[in-house]
């Protein structure tokens, strides 16, 4: 009976976080998604940027893709997009900048629902958010999703009482819901960060597998996660008192 009412608490806890994100979604983009933005490659965030030059042009579309960092993930998501129709998954790939999956996520979903990323309007070339609209509540999901796997990690350690605090504070927090309601690399991050731990915990075959996974997702989405390999030896070796442990070998399989 104790069982179920903890099932029933955390059930709460996410599904209050998860209501609380889609309607903060909804006013969020039903707010700022009509305002527009103009921008003219080698002025403003473009300025003196030499890998902005084959960039250049003018560009338009909604203020909530305004930013150097969202502008280049639809930018390079189109690139691929196009070399997709005549090159495969490896060919098609241009050259890295910022991060690897976070445009090809965008470009597949565009890919899979024939969803155009930029179209030609006058002098503009339009950045369209159609359909990708729905990335965003792909990336909610994600998140609490995650969550629950780190509900079920951490309970074991600190203790439900411990970890249903945790796990409440992270599903309401609101920084971490301005990522997830926007198009920056940061949600999918997160998740990712979350589940990698959160596998790391279970402490079992299957998971350190999955944990390397995530792990190779996470630099996949940001590079610089690659330094942390330091942290993720020393924390096996304490583990195993080992320089290569099983479980170390398990986890670099994921990885690969």
């Amino acid at each position: 009976m104790f069982f179920k009412s903890k099932k029933k608490i955390i059930l709460i806890v996410l599904s209050f976080g998860i209501v609380v994100s889609l309607l903060y979604a909804l006013i969020f983009w039903k707010h700022y998604e009509k305002y527009s933005f103009h921008l003219k490659i080698g002025t403003g965030i473009f300025e003196n940027d030499e890998n902005a030059e084959h960039l250049k042009g003018q560009y338009s579309g909604s203020k909530i893709l305004n930013g150097k960092d969202v502008f280049l993930y639809f930018i390079t998501a189109e690139e691929i997009l196009n070399s997709l129709k005549e090159k495969n998954f490896f060919f098609a790939q241009p050259e890295f900048k910022i991060s690897f999956l976070h445009p090809n996520i965008i470009a597949y979903f565009s890919y899979v629902t024939n969803d155009p990323i930029i179209q030609n309007h006058g002098n503009y070339k339009n950045l369209i958010i159609g359909k990708k609209k729905f990335l965003i509540y792909l990336q909610v999901f994600t998140y609490y999703i995650s969550l629950i796997f780190l509900f079920r990690s951490t309970q074991n350690v600190i203790g439900f009482r411990k970890s249903l605090i945790l796990i409440t504070f992270l599903s309401i927090e609101p920084t971490i819901m301005q990522w997830n309601i926007s198009f920056m690399s940061e949600s999918f991050f997160f998740s990712f960060l979350i589940f990698f731990l959160s596998f790391v915990l279970l402490e079992k075959k299957i998971f350190y597998f999955l944990s390397g996974v995530f792990f190779g997702l996470m630099i996949l989405q940001r590079f610089f996660v690659f330094y942390f390999f330091i942290f993720i030896f020393i924390y096996f070796f304490i583990k195993s008192k080992k320089i290569f442990s099983k479980q170390m070998l398990i986890f670099f399989l994921g990885l690969f």
